[in-house]
Order: structure tokens, then C-alpha cells, then sequence
């Protein structure tokens, strides 16, 4: 997607600068011709040497998970290191996915429209605490005529928290440090400014998807962990390895599995997620489970009604190329990759999750690295992965 560009915001204006560089470029890549001709087993052998390679090109990259399937060939595969000593990373492993829980964010809200809770055009002065709108009110924003729509598409023009100088020194001083939701949004609100009327303008930031986190809890009357649960229907969708880090009981056995996200040299597994957790962030997946979420999408198994899904990845024309070159949509993205349009999620720690409906192909993958070189591009490998499909 973007090669050392805008990423996912975080930790000092840096963010802007290391930006998109775990993810790929704007263009697009067309890689090699297809390799239909490959048999599921060769297939599955290039795939693995493919991982390989590219953590031979970059070593700066720990490892690599990847899930991916097309038709009916399914693959789960790693490659690299889990994080510390000599352990190697293996496919059931799970991950940090940052900012891909945006999607799952947006999913439940949009189910929660379809339900009647509320419309798009709701102000959201009418869906969030009081005191949640006087600190808007009070850091100069007009919550009466900010929609719930323009939260989903990041066009509400609010300063995102994570860009605070004063955010990221906490990070990296005390990073066991506990957050809580209005903390962050009072951090919004006083180390930035309104950057327009809601509606005019795109604006990436984790600010709009925390107030989206308070909806959901207020409408659905649970904490924000058991709201996704509940509203996206976990247990159906047979997501076994996904929970909120720390807001609810893992699995058994879940953090002796929690792959290290590294920053750089820097390992993170012990800072507290509180950093990344109030609906922009929080999500500890893994790459089978973001599979099973995406295809459940794109196929009908998680919205009523069509129409929702085609207002979920419906592109508005101030989000054109808004997402660091990508188009914005409601927690999801629209790119172009090997010729084909697909729509993709992405975090902070080297996080995709990519679905092509025109090839029926979803890949997902995490590198657990937010720091990469200036010329690694993911997506030279994820082309290379669509071509073995594109018939």
C-alpha cells in the first residue's frame, strides 16, 4: 500500500513520517504473470518460500503469519521468529491487529443501524454520554451537527490524539501506563484543533473510532469487549482466537501465544494495550480468524441486508486517496492490487487483512513490525500472492 508514509498515526508526528511502510505503495503492482497452472501443493510450497524470502529481503522484519485463501485452497503458514530466544513463529500464533479493529468497529455499528438503534445522519450529540459532549463542546467541536457517518468515514474533522506530542511522551516514558477513553479524547481536545466542518474533509485518527467505541457500549448497554462479541457474533463466526486484550478473559493459553509487536528494536508485548483499545485498537486476532471475518463480510454472513455492505465500502469523494493514497471508506480501505480492486483493513504492527471479491481471494498477514525500511512495500508480496490465483 504505502512505502514510508502515513501509517497509522501514533507516537509522535513520527507516524507520519514512518507511515505506511509496513503496508504497501499506492500504485499498483503487477508483479509476475499468474501461476494458475500450479497444483494447491505447489502452490502451497511457493507461498512458504515467498514468506522466506521476503524476511531475507528485509530483516528487519521479526516474522511473518499469513492466512490465505482463494476458492476452496485454504493455507496458514509462518515464517521468522515469535519474538524472543530461538522460538519460531508458527500458524496458530495470534497478534497485535491494531487498527484492523476499526473494521470490526464499524461492522458493529452498522449492524446496530440496521437494528434501528440509530441512523447514519444521527447527531451524535444524541448517542453519546452528556459529559462525553460537553468535552466536545468544550474543545470547540459542534456534537449537534457531527453524524455518526462521518465518524465511520474519518470526515467528522477531528484532531486525532495520537499526533499529541504529549500522548507519545507518556508511550514511551510509562509504557505500562493505563489509559482510559476520556483521557484520550480530553487529549484531543487540548493539544489540537477542529480541522473543519465535519463532512469536508478526510482525516485518518483514532479519535472518531473511540467516540464510536462509547456508542456501541451505550447502545447495546455492555462493555465495549462484549458489545463486538456480542453484536458480530464471535461464536458463530467461529472466531476462537479473537478477544479485546485485557478487557475480557483470553482464551486459555492466549498470551503464551501473543506474537511480539516490535517498534523498531523496541519490543512492546509488555506495554499495557490501553494505548490502542477503546474501538480504534484492542483486537488480538489471528490471521485464520481475520479470514473467517472477512469472507463472513464480503458474503452476506454478518450484515441483513446488501445494501449495508455497499454503504460500509462506499467511497465519498472527500476520501479519494485520503488514506495515505488510499481510498477511505467506513474502517475499511478500497485499493488496487495486481490489477484487481480489493478492500483492506490495516494496523499499526505490519497488520493487513485484504479481501479481492472479483478474484474471491482474502489474505491476511501481520510482520509484527511498525518500523521497516524505506523500501519495503508489502505489497510486491501480496501481488505475487493474487497472481497464483488470477485466473
Amino acid at each position: 500500500m504505502l512505502s514510508n508514509m502515513l501509517k497509522n498515526v501514533y507516537f509522535f508526528g513520527l507516524f507520519l513520517l514512518i507511515g505506511f511502510s509496513s503496508f504497501g505503495c499506492m500504485s499498483d503492482i503487477t508483479g509476475s504473470e499468474p501461476n494458475v497452472d500450479l497444483n494447491d501443493e505447489d502452490k502451497a510450497k511457493m507461498i512458504q518460500q515467498l514468506l522466506e524470502e521476503e524476511l531475507k529481503d528485509f530483516p528487519e522484519l521479526p516474522g511473518s503469519l499469513l492466512t490465505i485463501r482463494a476458492g476452496n485452497f485454504l493455507w496458514s503458514g509462518a515464517a521468522g521468529k515469535f519474538g524472543e530466544g530461538n522460538r519460531k513463529l508458527v500458524p496458530t500464533d495470534v497478534f497485535r491487529s491494531a487498527s484492523i479493529t476499526k473494521t470490526f468497529t464499524a461492522a458493529a455499528i452498522l449492524l446496530l443501524m440496521e437494528q434501528g438503534k440509530f441512523t447514519l445522519d444521527t447527531p451524535i450529540d444524541k448517542v453519546l454520554k452528556p459529559a462525553t459532549v460537553q468535552i466536545l463542546k468544550d474543545g470547540g467541536y459542534k456534537p449537534n451537527i457531527i453524524l455518526v457517518r462521518h465518524l465511520l468515514e474519518h470526515t467528522a474533522g477531528m484532531y486525532d490524539y495520537t499526533q499529541s506530542a504529549k500522548f507519545n511522551k507518556i508511550i514511551f516514558n510509562q509504557p505500562t501506563y493505563r489509559w482510559t477513553r476520556e483521557e484520550q479524547l480530553k487529549l484531543a481536545m487540548t493539544e489540537g484543533k477542529v480541522l473543519g466542518p465535519p463532512g469536508s474533509l478526510y482525516e485518518y485518527g483514532d479519535t472518531q473510532y473511540i467516540l464510536l467505541g462509547e456508542i456501541l457500549e451505550l447502545q447495546t448497554n455492555m462493555d465495549l469487549a462484549k458489545a463486538l462479541r456480542t453484536v458480530l457474533r464471535f461464536d458463530a463466526l467461529g472466531l476462537k482466537d479473537s478477544w479485546m486484550e485485557t478487557l475480557e478473559n483470553e482464551p486459555s493459553g492466549g498470551f503464551a501465544r501473543l506474537s511480539h509487536p516490535m517498534y523498531g528494536t523496541v519490543d512492546t508485548r509488555n506495554w499495557d494495550p490501553s494505548w490502542d483499545l477503546f474501538g480504534a485498537g484492542g483486537l488480538v486476532s489471528s490471521t485464520q480468524d481475520l479470514v473467517k471475518f472477512m469472507d463472513a463480510l464480503f458474503s452476506g454472513k454478518i450484515f441483513k441486508n446488501k445494501s449495508t455492505l455497499d454503504i460500509m465500502i462506499n467511497i465519498p469523494q472527500v476520501s479519494i486517496g485520503g488514506f495515505g493514497g488510499l481510498d477511505g471508506g467506513m474502517g475499511i480501505n478500497r485499493t488496487t492490487i495486481a490489477g484487481n480492486v480489493c478492500y483492506a483493513g490495516y494496523g499499526f504492527f505490519g497488520t493487513e487483512m485484504i479481501r479481492c471479491p472479483s478474484i474471491d481471494v482474502t489474505l491476511t498477514r501481520t510482520t509484527n513490525q511498525s518500523e521497516n525500511s524505506s523500501k519495503y512495500d508489502s505489497d510486491v508480496l501480496n501481488a505475487k500472492l493474487l497472481k497464483l490465483f488470477i485466473k
